[in-house]
């Protein structure tokens, strides 16, 4: 099955939505939640049902014998996987066999001698398939560079900026690329081959095409296009207006967010994006059930406003990221807000890693958002308590009238 390219950038949110939802749905299953600086499940260990890490270095040698689902910073998935793979990090690597589907989101990908049973879904930076790896499924890739050396035995559908097959693909290919497309002599394509792109691929006679091909024009786009400074520059001075009103009129509010992103800063990505989505479909379901409309209604505006907010926010919170690494600091100021919009501004022109750092301080913001304000309310709805009396000060709260003690003069003066 050909997925459209209109819904191609879609997949991996529905597909990080349901993994999501098979956590919080699958109660019959054993589940292992793991975290820490590393991890690592060495080989000849096997981990006994769905396995769930958070933290930086996770390394996987071993046998997992059902879902697998890390977030990290260095993933390494080398052994054995019986469901499953949801894998999120900075950098990816997988070898060994995965059962079910694999789904990477990730800078730099590299799948080496790989099995995968059923499909790869792929969103990130540079992906390259080395030759050994096959997969029995669809390939969906959507990114900045794709390599594909492997065998992929159903379709390939890739949106990417340049696009390179060298491999085996067993039915249609379908590419879509913002600058080039090759296709090299070792290739063997036994479907068809339909790509746009802004200029046409340069085939071998070598290469083995099946099916027909078919070339679509479209005007080439460069990563070094012109910027526009104007836009530019007015939408980073709105960024640090709005930023710096939410602290000015919210302060206590952002306090609070402030303390929760601190204390709780580990599992709130997490938190906050099983919130993102779990919040709007509550609200539909509301809609259309018993409760009625309004309750669905009230619940979608407040995810709306919480959203605005949270996307107010987040230069605050790079801010506060950046004080507490470069001086221990962990106060809201305005400096420091300003230099957070600003470094968030730069970052964003990089390709993938600028979506994905602002996503993660996004989804982070959120959930510093729902949980600040819970309890900013809770503390407004305290009532105020009376001054209380110390246990020692007793001279007024429980006090003793006791007659006076008088002495008896008449018994003690001599007699005349």
């Amino acid at each position: 099955m050909t997925i459209h390219h209109r819904y191609a950038i879609l997949l991996p949110l529905v597909t990080s939505m349901f993994a999501v939802l098979f956590v919080f749905s699958s109660p019959a299953h054993a589940m292992v939640v793991r975290g820490g600086e590393a991890y690592v499940v060495a080989s000849g260990t096997t981990m006994v049902g769905d396995l769930y890490y958070l933290g930086k270095t996770f390394t996987l040698t071993g046998t997992s014998t059902d879902d697998l689902i890390a977030f990290g910073s260095v993933l390494t998935i080398d052994g054995r996987v019986g469901g499953d793979v949801l894998a999120v990090g900075g950098r990816v690597t997988t070898g060994g066999t995965v059962h079910g589907d694999l789904r990477i989101v990730g800078g730099e990908i590299s799948v080496a001698s790989t099995t995968v049973g059923e499909d790869l879904v792929a969103l990130g930076g540079t992906f390259i398939i080395d030759k050994g790896t096959i997969i029995k499924g669809d390939l969906l890739v959507y990114g900045d560079q794709l390599v594909m050396n492997g065998t992929v035995e159903g379709n390939v559908e890739a949106h990417v900026r340049a696009v390179e097959i060298r491999g085996t693909v067993g039915h249609d290919t379908n590419i879509t690329a913002r600058e080039s497309v090759s296709v090299t002599d070792q290739a063997h394509l036994r479907g068809a081959l339909l790509y746009t792109a802004p200029r046409e691929a340069f085939i071998p006679d070598t290469v083995k095409v099946d099916g027909k091909t078919s070339f679509e024009l479209t005007p080439e786009t460069k990563d070094e296009g012109t910027l526009n400074l104007v836009p530019t520059l007015i939408t980073l001075l709105v960024t640090i207006v709005a930023a710096l009103m939410f602290v000015f009129l919210l302060t206590r509010l952002s306090v609070e967010m402030s303390s929760v992103a601190l204390r709780d800063h580990g599992m709130l990505a997490i938190k906050g994006f099983v919130l993102l989505l779990a919040w709007p479909l509550l609200g539909l379901v509301l809609c259309v059930t018993m409760a009625g409309i309004i309750p669905g209604l009230l619940l979608l505006t407040s995810y709306v406003i919480v959203v605005v907010g949270s996307i107010a926010f987040v230069p605050v919170l790079a801010g506060l990221v950046l004080a507490r690494w470069l001086k221990k600091e962990d106060i809201i100021r305005w400096d420091w807000t300003i230099l957070g919009a600003v470094c968030l501004f730069l970052i964003g022109f990089l390709p993938f890693i600028g979506f994905l750092v602002g996503f993660l301080l996004f989804v982070t913001t959120f959930g510093a958002f729902t949980f600040g304000l819970l309890a900013w309310i809770q503390a407004q709805q305290k009532p105020a308590v009376a001054p209380a009396v110390l246990p020692h000060d007793t001279t007024h709260a429980d006090e003793t009238i006791k007659p006076e003690q008088t002495t008896d003069t008449s018994s003690t003066e001599p007699k005349a």
